[in-house]
């Protein structure tokens, strides 16, 4: 058996054995409350660059696995790949100034017996995954493609229950070792304080069982998760699956008037999305 069959053929199985044994026997062993909440540890910022920037970076993944046609599609102009690349290797930064951040908050901060070796764990790996992401986008470029050309087909062969392994062997090294921090965060996330927001869906559904809103009137748990998802379904619709209708129907246009329309809708979403992010957060309805 070679390196790459058993690091990515044996080993994503196993790690997600391990994740979804350790979460169940963490829910029994120790059942998290329903109305407990994440605290900020380490500050408003790193928090929301934490949450937002690996938010936008896990739903670009979903999208390149469940659909890397979309991905290769956008990509194929020179324009709107330097458009995606740097975007992506912006929310990469931005999420890893957040990690980092926290991980300073657990070096110094006195009470220990807070912290458990999960959260250093999953916090260690988070800063290699995403150090090794923005690394690869500029040492061996376009990683946007190669995720959705290479890393997509592994996966689906993965589920398909028909390993390919050789397929990310190929990859650079730091396309490895950035998935194989990523096998870090999953197998650590059991055992972490982030296992708290298993409490969040689990939230949602009991509020909208009792009627979505508090007794008192407040916003609950389950209002803020509706909100959560309609900013996704808003990204997922304006950024990813309009712009690609508008590269479907300009088919027949020149490269320059197909690449400035496409590329304009995607800012001018991208953009009203920022500024509705920065007015709910000004507001204090998210």
């Amino acid at each position: 058996m070679s390196s790459a069959d058993f690091l990515f053929g044996g080993l994503p199985m196993a790690v997600v054995a391990f994740a979804v044994i350790g979460t169940l026997f963490r829910l029994f062993t120790d059942p998290i409350p329903l109305d407990s909440h994440p605290k900020a540890a380490a500050g408003t910022w790193a928090t929301l660059s934490t949450r937002w920037g690996l938010a936008i970076v896990a739903a670009v993944y979903v999208v390149a696995m469940a659909r890397p046609e979309w991905i290769l599609g956008w990509n194929s102009s020179p324009l709107r790949l330097y458009l995606f690349e740097g975007f992506m290797l912006a929310v990469f930064a931005w999420a890893l100034v957040g990690v980092l951040l926290h991980l300073v908050h657990f070096a110094s901060d006195e009470d220990r017996s807070a912290i458990s070796i999960g959260d250093v764990v999953v916090t260690l790996a988070l800063v290699l995954f995403l150090t090794a992401a923005i690394l690869a986008m500029l040492a061996d470029r376009w990683a946007t493609s190669w995720s959705a050309g290479i890393a997509a087909p592994w996966l689906h062969s993965l589920f398909g229950n028909d390993p390919r392994p050789e397929l990310m062997g190929s990859l650079p090294v730091l396309a490895r070792v950035h998935t194989l921090a990523l096998f870090g965060v999953i197998a650590g996330f059991p055992f972490s304080r982030f296992m708290m927001w298993l409490a969040i869906p689990a939230r949602a559904v009991h509020r909208l069982i009792t009627g979505l809103v508090t007794p008192t009137g407040e916003s609950g748990w389950g209002q803020s998760w509706v909100r959560a998802f309609a900013i996704f379904l808003y990204f997922t619709v304006f950024t990813v699956i309009l712009p690609n209708q508008v590269v479907n129907r300009l088919g027949g246009a020149s490269d320059f008037l197909r690449d400035a329309i496409t590329g304009g809708v995607w800012l001018g979403a991208l953009g009203v999305g920022l500024i509705g992010l920065r007015w709910l957060q000004k507001t204090s309805r998210i």
